[in-house]
């Protein structure tokens, strides 16, 4: 079972594949040999995609999102610092696709980043 695998709690597991399913990631079928399947092909699935849907956006702090929430967000110098750092995150994790971490090995490189410990 994935939830002992992963070393996850059934429920919290199925949160986040209910949350996949939601986002289109994920099809499911009930009934012997059921389960849940990819919705597209994993090479059109973006770690940003799974992201997306399983957190409340990319970004590190809301007014990068949305500039209202933040009254000096327009003459903010730390707010271009942290969209400059949102926009670098989104292009790493919408350049790696589903595919790319099933063919991950030790070493092997996506991007141009490289495996850190």
């Amino acid at each position: 079972m994935l939830a002992a695998c992963e070393d996850v709690s059934k429920k919290y597991l199925d949160r986040l594949l209910n949350l996949l399913r939601g986002a289109g990631l994920l099809r499911s079928s009930k009934g012997k040999g059921g389960g849940y399947i990819l919705a597209r092909p994993p090479e059109e699935i973006t770690v940003g995609d799974v992201v997306c849907a399983l957190e409340s956006g990319m970004y590190l702090v809301p007014c990068v999102d949305d500039p209202s929430v933040c009254e000096k967000a327009g003459t903010c110098p730390s707010r271009q610092v942290w969209c400059t750092a949102a926009a670098v995150m989104k292009d790493t994790l919408n350049g790696i696709t589903l595919a790319d971490l099933a063919a991950w090995k030790p070493g092997r490189r996506y991007r141009g980043l490289t495996q850190r410990n």
